[in-house]
């Protein structure tokens, strides 16, 4: 890089109503963040037309240009758990040419499987027929939240993770991969019974279960007046307690 150069990163988190952006500038060796931009969409999980989408995003096309690199990543329903196993066995018999299209394929790198995932079909479309999307990554935020999971092989652990209403759970029973799974939140108690009921379908006994929470959950939130009650332990993210929301915005940049 040269003296006066630098270099500029846009992440953007997609939901099934908002586009938010965020930028990254590295600049003699400085990180800079931008504050979040936040987009309103009509509902992508209902019939959108490709001509309205592009529209839209149009509209905003400011945002989206001048970048060396560029990271879309989802945060979509419905998200699926496919074992490695089968994706090799659909790729031999060439069935996975017949994959749908709207939905995108990431591996997993402490699982031996991978992700498919909802990208909203014809918003997909348009991104693809951006001209400085070409080289785009997209990825979900349930990769980025398995991803980085540091699970241990002496204990029963539940990882918690809200973004956007939407809590993810995984579940490692003595350091083998148990559950993946993503609920709708609506009001705060609703963290606890989505842990609590998980706990119980899989007859995990709560007094060796911890539970790590990430996310939108602050140190204040009710969760961890109530949680504590029925489990043996209970932490969180002392990064997202340091930096706040975006910290979760952040994180995506790390598949540069």
């Amino acid at each position: 890089m040269s003296e006066n150069s630098s270099t500029k990163s846009l992440a953007l988190l997609v939901s099934h109503d908002t586009i938010t952006f965020l930028t990254k500038t590295n600049q003699h060796d400085e990180l800079f963040y931008s504050e979040p931009i936040v987009i309103a969409m009509k509902d992508l999980n209902q019939s959108v037309a490709y001509e309205e989408i592009e529209e839209m995003i149009k509209n905003h096309l400011p945002l989206l240009l001048y970048y060396n690199r560029i990271i879309v990543c989802y945060q979509s329903t419905p998200v699926v758990i496919v074992p490695q196993a089968y994706l090799d066995e659909l790729s031999e018999t060439n069935y996975i040419q017949k994959w749908p299209q709207d939905q995108l394929v990431c591996p997993l790198s402490k699982i031996d499987a991978s992700i498919a995932f909802n990208n909203f079909g014809n918003l997909y479309k348009v991104f693809q027929n951006l001209p400085n999307f070409t080289n785009a990554i997209y990825t979900h935020t349930a990769k980025k939240f398995l991803d980085r999971i540091k699970y241990d092989r002496e204990k029963i652990q539940v990882f918690a993770q809200l973004i956007n209403q939407k809590l993810e759970l995984c579940i490692y029973n003595k350091g083998i991969f148990t559950l993946y799974n993503i609920y709708d939140i609506i009001g705060d108690d609703d963290i606890v019974y989505h842990i609590l009921n998980t706990m119980q379908q899989l007859q995990l006994d709560p007094s060796q279960v911890e539970v790590s929470l990430d996310g939108n959950i602050s140190a204040d939130h009710p969760v961890y007046e109530h949680l504590p009650k029925y489990v043996h332990s209970v932490s969180s993210n002392e990064d997202i307690q340091e930096k706040g929301p975006k910290y979760l915005l952040y994180k995506i940049f790390e598949c540069e």
